[in-house]
């Protein structure tokens, strides 16, 4: 990974074995006219791998079981840089749709050294972890969030007007091309992925959040929020410590790997 931060963390992916997946009940504007806005959104120089920069590695798949949905389970693979000091607490990153996290990784218990990120669905677990536990999460990205009609999650908007503002921090993505209309039946708007997304977006502003949002043309999917993740991350950790000390040689060059 190339992403340089002041604070080296863990990346945690997460996929969920569940049932079925979700049916697509929209129309895309790739379906009939041929042409998916997807194609406008490249990787970056700050996604690719450097020279010189230190890489850490994935650990091996491990599944665990759930323990609230009983014959379900959870493969996670646990993403360590090459500066990961076990000595030393670390920041934290969590992943949905792709993480959890083991008691052998030294992890820090300051709840702004937690971060959580989820696309479509996996949003509604991240966003959520956030909203109602910022005593353990503070730091949220989602892509493409699916905070609809699908068990209440469309109401999210009405609950931050209505509460208390909480200590978290949240990078929004979506694309105008994201599900807008069904295939069947009238416009509701409490299905309109990208309606939805604007919601919640003006009523966090409303109530002062610290909240960043990209909007662009993209399709349901990670294509337009994994073009600017390396951005995203930057803006969501941006106040770790930094050292001033101008002879301070580590905060000036790439972090070294931990020798093992």
């Amino acid at each position: 990974m190339s992403l340089r931060l002041s604070l080296p963390f863990l990346l945690l992916t997460l996929f969920s074995v569940t049932a079925n997946a979700q049916r697509d009940p929209y129309h895309r504007i790739e379906k009939r006219t041929g042409i998916s806005h997807d194609e406008y959104y490249k990787l970056g120089p700050d996604s690719l791998v450097m020279e010189g920069v230190p890489q850490g590695q994935f650990s091996e798949a491990k599944v665990i079981q759930s323990n609230v949905f009983p014959g379900h389970q959870h493969t996670y693979w646990v993403y360590a840089p090459a500066q990961y000091d076990p000595t030393k607490p670390t920041a934290l990153m969590v992943f949905n749709d792709g993480a959890a996290m083991k008691a052998e990784y030294n992890i820090s218990d300051n709840p702004d050294h937690h971060g959580i990120m989820g696309s479509s669905s996996g949003v509604c677990a991240a966003f959520g972890v956030a909203w109602f536990r910022p005593d353990h999460f503070r730091k949220a990205i989602t892509f493409s969030a699916a905070l609809v009609d699908l068990r209440g999650e469309h109401i999210y908007p009405e609950l931050v007007m209505a509460s208390e503002k909480k200590p978290i921090r949240i990078f929004m993505q979506d694309g105008r091309n994201d599900y807008r209309l069904a295939k069947e039946g009238p416009y509701n708007p409490k299905m309109d992925f990208f309606y939805q997304n604007v919601r919640l977006k003006d009523a966090l502003e409303t109530k002062g959040y610290d909240i960043n949002y990209s909007r662009g043309i993209s399709n349901h999917g990670q294509k337009h929020g994994g073009s600017i993740f390396p951005s995203m991350m930057r803006w969501l950790w941006r106040d770790q410590y930094v050292s001033t000390d101008p002879y301070d040689e580590l905060e000036q060059t790439f972090y070294p790997a931990v020798s093992k």
